[in-house]
């Protein structure tokens, strides 16, 4: 008779080995600590100046090589914060080497991880936010650094109005709620931008107010030369037809006195003459 004995490992499914866990887990561990050791390794040479003049070149490489293991982490696991994390670190990465502009290429890289993820899954609308701040942020960073002395903080508010302009005109979900911050902002902006300095943006509200006046005003020309023509036609058109109701009455009049004059003054054979005659007689 065949054995039926079985070991331990035999008849189980192969994700469900034991001991498979514990084997994962060791290797991220091992991975971990690489990581570790080559990042510490690298640095602790820059410090000794052995990449005397590449010392930002070694320090990009260290960051986009850990971007690119946590790309590939959510590239297997789904997770949206291995995703944010990857574009945080090629933001330190791309700002380790870019000078004056590093806030500008580090907030903009972070801002594109967060529009990632909006765009790989459209049910989380909420990455639009910190998206849009992110860029409006890595604009201001960038001007500060183009245009030194530049009063940039407008730029933040129309960033924000952009992005709220964007939840409210969603094509899949979109956020009535929106309209409000993205007014508010907006208005904020133009104030921001009014009063900083710029001589183009008050000279376009104070033509626009011009033109609001000018218009208002002729609309409320227009009733009341209507309402005067209205009642300077209304006196000849209500005496003519005054007069045309007591015309038409009169001739009503003297219809109704030719019809009943025979039958009361007698037969229709007498005539005025003959009556005239036999007075004078």
């Amino acid at each position: 008779m065949a054995s039926t004995n079985m070991g331990p490992n035999e008849g189980a499914p192969s994700g469900t080995e034991p001991g498979n866990g514990s084997h994962r887990r060791e290797r991220r561990a091992e991975r971990i600590g690489l990581i570790l050791v080559i990042v510490g390794a690298l640095a602790l040479l820059s410090d000794l100046g052995i990449f005397r003049g590449a010392g930002n070149l070694i320090g990009m490489l260290i960051f986009a090589v850990l971007g690119g293991f946590a790309l590939s982490h959510y590239l297997s696991k789904r997770r949206i914060g291995s995703l944010v994390g990857a574009f945080v670190l090629f933001g330190l990465a791309a700002a380790t080497i870019s000078g004056g502009a590093a806030g500008f290429y580090f907030l903009a890289l972070i801002g594109v991880g967060f529009a990632a993820v909006y765009y790989l899954d459209r049910s989380r609308w909420w990455a639009i936010i910190p998206a849009g701040t992110l860029f409006s942020l890595a604009i201001i960073a960038g001007l500060d650094s183009w245009a030194p002395g530049y009063d940039a903080g407008w730029v933040l508010f129309a960033g924000l109005a952009a992005t709220f302009g964007v939840l409210y005109r969603l094509p899949d979900d979109p956020k009535s709620w929106a309209v409000f911050p993205a007014v508010a902002s907006l208005v904020l902006a133009v104030l921001g931008l009014s009063f900083g300095g710029g001589w183009l943006v008050p000279l376009i509200l104070v033509a626009v107010g011009v033109y609001m006046l000018l218009r208002q005003n002729g609309r409320e020309r227009e009733p009341r030369a209507v309402a005067g023509g209205a009642q300077g036609g209304s006196a000849p058109a209500g005496s003519a037809a005054a007069g045309g109701e007591v015309q038409a009455g009169e001739v009503q009049a003297r219809g109704d006195a030719a019809a009943s004059g025979p039958l009361e003054g007698g037969s229709p054979s007498e005539e005025p003459g003959a009556e005239e005659g036999d007075e004078r007689s």
